[in-house]
């Protein structure tokens, strides 16, 4: 389906997943998720805001943003990533108002939690050793940020989360299809 036909089924808290095909989108699919070859190498969170749909995200040399869902989804698909929408689980929907929070929290403080390429090693070791880092504790990437909103929902994860883990706690994977 076209993004513009799957807009108005989006809700805050469903995230947007990306298979990229940069560089630096290899290297965290070869980090975190065991060479599969439809990986997600970036996540970010839809949010709803009046009529206006969102994605909240951290970015690699940007750090944390929110930027108009259709935009955002554009600039990825052009730099040639496949997209996907991860419905989330229905205790993330009931309870998204407290996503809010975080965001906040992340656009007051831009310097707090920096995006930080080492946390995907931590994430590595945390998945294979289930060390049991707490997400509050590393620096930012895309999948920390996407964690901790669902964590301020009620959702409990057993470890971090790299972008590819999300494959496995969401209600359902819609493909968002190329515009012509």
């Amino acid at each position: 389906m076209r993004y513009e036909e799957i807009r108005d089924q989006i809700r805050t808290g469903d995230i947007l997943a990306c298979h990229g095909v940069a560089t630096i989108s290899k290297l965290i699919e070869a980090t975190t998720s065991h060479h599969d070859p439809e990986a997600w190498s970036h996540v970010g969170l839809f949010v709803w805001v009046g009529q206006g749909l969102f994605l909240a995200q951290e970015y690699e040399g940007e750090g944390f943003g929110i930027y108009p869902a259709s935009q955002l989804i554009a600039k990825f698909q052009a730099a040639g990533s496949s997209c996907s929408v991860g419905r989330a689980p229905k205790l993330v929907v009931d309870n998204s108002s407290a996503i809010f929070s975080l965001i906040e929290t992340y656009r007051t403080t831009p310097h707090l939690r920096p995006y930080g390429y080492g946390s995907l090693l931590r994430i590595l070791v945390d998945k294979e050793f289930h060390h049991n880092e707490d997400p509050d504790k590393v620096q930012a990437v895309c999948s920390i940020f996407d964690q901790q909103a669902w964590e301020k929902c009620g959702f409990t994860f057993a470890r971090l989360f790299a972008p590819e883990d999300f494959k496995s706690v969401v209600e359902q994977i819609i493909p968002i299809d190329k515009a012509a």
